[in-house]
């Protein structure tokens, strides 16, 4: 499977991919470490504002949706890393068993 190298935003950390925001490994941590300081029934930070727009993240008018587009952008990250290691998994064991 090739990627296409189409870049969301300004960072070359994260980018679209059959319309799945594939984030780096620093950028997941980093979206992880904002759903758990984000609480549902407080303001938003400005700061906190930011950072869910860098992950593309700016209709900020319903704290649920918010929660379910952070848990939905985490999950394809993680489903597209487990898929990719079961690919090169395969790969591996292909590769060995010719030799």
């Amino acid at each position: 499977m090739s990627i296409d190298n189409t870049y969301f935003g300004s960072s070359k950390e994260t980018f679209q991919h059959e319309k799945i925001t594939l984030l780096s490994d620093d950028k997941v941590e980093q979206l992880k470490k904002l759903s758990l300081e984000l609480d549902p029934f407080a303001e938003i930070s400005k700061e906190q504002k930011l950072e869910l727009a860098l992950f593309g993240i700016t209709d900020l008018s319903d704290p649920f949706a918010i929660t379910n587009q952070i848990l939905k952008i985490l999950e394809e990250n993680l489903n597209y890393r487990l898929n990719t290691r079961q690919e090169n998994g395969k790969e591996s064991r292909n590769t060995s068993s010719k030799h």
